[in-house]
């Protein structure tokens, strides 16, 4: 069940933004296995938001100088094949560009598309993983007029098994480690059932107003 505790009473969803003059970033944390992809798929299936990972940047790149097909990194089996070389890649460019090269691109692109759409739809980061990002996106909220939102996915290793995770080193990579205990808005632990009903408590235990 979550760790937090909400009215009874819940929200419909909607299929759209309702008008508001508020906007919204949502930094969604937690390891590999816990459900960041599939909660914010679900949120993007249940409410008007934009998807907008960390990770995909790096993906893009990475495949770019490997010359294959994102759509290889797409599948988990595949995912989890690369994982080790991903991050000594990603290594490799914050040396040479900044250790936040990737966060600041892509709160660079959202400011593209704040110009662009003068949008109040909320973004979702889904795959926060480091202190430094979740900084870099707080700071970028109070200086941009955004209000930051975060949400941290804590689950055991008996329900990663379940979805097929192994241990290997890279669990104790610091990209896994590096929010361990971090504040954020709302936790929960160990979901495993992730109905409509669950994704409607998050959007409310958040005090979202869309």
């Amino acid at each position: 069940m979550a760790s937090v505790t909400m009215d009874k009473k819940v929200p419909e969803i909607k299929d759209a933004a309702s008008p508001s003059n508020e906007r919204y970033i949502i930094a969604i944390s937690g390891k590999r296995y816990s459900g960041k992809t599939y909660i914010s798929n679900k949120f993007r299936e249940y409410y008007d938001v934009i998807c907008l990972p960390i990770g995909d940047l790096l993906k893009s790149d990475y495949c770019e100088y490997k010359t294959i097909s994102p759509d290889q990194l797409n599948y988990r089996q595949n995912k989890e094949t690369y994982r080790e070389d991903l991050i000594k890649y990603d290594s490799i460019q914050k040396a040479i560009y900044g250790e936040s090269h990737w966060i600041d691109m892509l709160l660079t692109s959202i400011t593209s598309i704040s110009n662009i759409r003068n949008s109040t739809t909320p973004i979702i980061i889904p795959d926060v993983r480091r202190q430094y990002e979740y900084i870099a996106i707080q700071d970028y909220c109070r200086d941009n007029g955004y209000i930051f939102k975060s949400i941290r996915i804590n689950i055991t290793d008996d329900i990663k098994t379940t979805r097929g995770w192994k241990r290997k080193p890279v669990d104790d990579h610091i990209s896994e480690t590096d929010l361990d205990d971090y504040p954020f808005n709302v936790c929960y632990n160990n979901l495993y059932n992730i109905s409509k009903k669950t994704i409607q408590y998050m959007y409310k235990a958040l005090n979202i107003n869309i």
